[in-house]
């Protein structure tokens, strides 16, 4: 401590000198040498306890925001040895509690253990009362008339013979005690209080309750399977949060302190390699908020490899299902703009971006991420073949010569043709009277002129 002063880490380390003891051990320290069977340190001499403080406090108190300050403290002299500002650039606070249960009374939440203490106390004395009534109730004594010649304390065994006067009232064998079913009953209840507390259940753990036992239909069991687990999930999501801000504060490590070629030794030449370098290079400590977030995927009581697999195949038949009548859909939308039915084409476009939307839902709901590799757009296919078709040109005007009307009907040259622009195909719509039967030249004659 004196070179910590030296260097300018530590103050007042001369007003510690005297707290020097012998240290104490840890929980931790006891259960590793109780493991290990032998002594870790054999010295506990010359140590002085301080504390690391991480807290908040307005240094000026004309400032109306507080101050993230670390402080060195010794607690016997109230001794400051160290005050510093928090130099990290976050300036969040490197300690992560991942509680099993979220309490309003405390920010560590309790725990299987705490919850279940009052009630293992019952459950410890009823199970001791249980074995002190079956005891009793297994004993068996004796009623023997005086002066009938058995000793006072008999020795009994197999085949043990006794010789008295009237076997019905000399020697008569009687039980004090008998075995109460309430015992049972009531430990029982004990049970289904702690599944209720901590909801760990029976059917959790792929056994049948022993409360309810065999009068459990199967659709009540695996209903009861499903609300299971969602006590289930509450203690996975918490888990899932404190692992999420633990990666953050790695990240925010490497990206103030660097990474120190971690990339290399975890994936050597691997291109991952090369995308944390790149990832890193892009972030610093003033564009970070917001660049990057984490989520975490931990598998629930529900959710096991088989399970995803029936999922992905379901999927998969919805997807290809989905598919099938999308490229049906666009196949007709761009025969419909060719024919000259553009509003059918739109039609199909929007069609395909409301199918699109949901389908992206269903496919984030399956927890899959990279929905756009799943639904291809095709309204942008659709989109470009618009116009593809084969468009009228301008006609030359004086015809009559070998070629025919530019954009007319094939198979119909060498007719003459207008000094106007061509015409693209007349729709059919009904005859009137007196127009039926005509010849197609003389119809097509008659049009163009």
């Amino acid at each position: 401590m004196k070179e910590l002063e030296a260097t300018g880490k530590l103050a007042n380390v001369e007003a510690v000198k005297v707290q020097t003891k012998i240290g104490e051990r840890t929980k931790v320290e006891d259960a590793r040498e109780q493991a290990a069977k032998h002594v870790l340190r054999s010295m506990y001499e010359n140590e002085i306890k301080v504390y690391e403080i991480w807290c908040d406090f307005a240094l000026d108190p004309t400032k109306r925001t507080p101050d993230r300050l670390i402080i060195t403290y010794e607690r016997e002299t109230r001794t400051f040895l160290q005050l510093r500002l928090n130099w990290y650039f976050h300036q969040r606070k490197p300690f992560v509690i991942i509680p099993f249960t979220i309490a309003s009374d405390t920010m560590l939440g309790l725990g299987v253990m705490e919850m279940l203490r009052p009630i293992q106390d019952a459950i410890t004395a009823w199970q001791r009362m249980a074995q002190d009534n079956a005891y009793l109730a297994n004993i068996r004594m004796f009623i023997a008339k005086k002066n009938s010649g058995i000793e006072q304390v008999p020795r009994l065994y197999s085949g043990k013979t006794f010789f008295v006067d009237d076997p019905t009232k000399d020697f008569i064998p009687f039980a004090s005690f008998d075995i109460y079913p309430s015992t049972l009953a009531e430990r029982q209840n004990l049970f289904g209080l702690a599944e209720k507390r901590t909801g760990v259940s029976d059917y959790l753990q792929g056994r049948e309750s022993p409360i309810i036992g065999t009068r459990a239909t199967a659709t009540a069991t695996l209903a009861l399977i499903k609300e299971g687990t969602q006590r289930v999930e509450e203690v996975l999501e918490n888990v899932r949060q404190g692992y999420d801000e633990l990666i953050q504060l790695c990240i925010s490590l490497w990206i103030q302190y660097g990474t120190g070629g971690l990339e290399d030794l975890l994936f050597d030449d691997d291109e991952i390699a090369n995308n944390v370098k790149k990832f890193f290079a892009m972030l610093s400590e003033e564009n970070v908020n917001g660049a990057f977030a984490v989520d975490l995927t931990v598998t629930d009581a529900s959710t096991n490899r088989q399970a995803q697999q029936q999922m992905q195949l379901s999927l998969i038949q919805v997807m290809m299902q989905y598919l099938e009548k999308l490229i049906q859909l666009g196949a007709d939308a761009l025969m419909a703009s060719r024919q000259g039915m553009p509003e059918y084409a739109e039609m199909a476009k929007e069609v395909m971006a409301a199918a699109r939307v949901m389908f992206k839902d269903l496919i984030q709901k399956y927890d899959i991420r990279n929905w756009e590799e799943y639904l291809p757009d095709l309204a942008r296919f659709l989109q470009n073949g618009q116009g593809t078709g084969p468009t009228p040109a301008v006609g030359s005007g004086n015809g009559g010569g070998a070629q025919g009307r530019a954009g007319g009907p094939e198979g119909q040259s060498r007719l003459p043709v207008g000094s106007g622009p061509a015409r693209s195909p007349t729709p059919a719509r009904p005859a009137t009277p007196g127009q039926g039967g005509g010849h197609p030249v003389l119809t097509e004659a008659s049009r163009a002129g």
